[in-house]
């Protein structure tokens, strides 16, 4: 069995292109397509801007590490239930970019919050 070297590269997205996403990397300035397919469902969380880890075997990508935590706003989410507190049960809520989330009962809409695009978590309230 031959073993596999990846070559693991920072990126920037740069933009969508019908069904797949333009990255470039910065020390080179090269452009790179990935297809919508690679990206999942993660893609929902990509920015202008933000800084992606591709992995490239023969000059082909393979596999794309999102970062650990991006910031999302609240455009949904149930109303606040008055004496609500952090460790008690969480709700459904919508994020600008489309995915539900569940949320703990004080978070309301406009919130920022910190969310890990792997899974779709809430992780913190963001701070400002």
């Amino acid at each position: 069995v031959e073993k596999v070297i990846l070559e693991e590269t920072p990126h920037v997205f740069l933009y969508k292109e019908d069904e797949n996403f333009i990255f470039m990397n910065n020390d080179t300035f090269e452009q790179i397509s990935v297809g919508i397919n690679m990206m999942g469902d993660q893609s929902a969380f990509l920015q202008d801007g933000m800084t992606v880890i591709i992995n490239i075997y023969n000059d082909e990508p393979v596999s794309i590490i999102m970062p650990d935590s991006c910031v999302e706003e609240i455009i949904e989410a149930d109303a606040v239930i008055k004496g609500q507190t952090v460790s008690s049960s969480f709700k459904p809520a919508i994020l600008k970019n489309g995915v539900k989330v569940m949320v703990p009962g004080h978070i309301e809409v406009g919130t920022k919050i910190v969310v890990r695009p792997s899974d779709s978590t809430y992780i913190e309230k963001a701070k400002n």
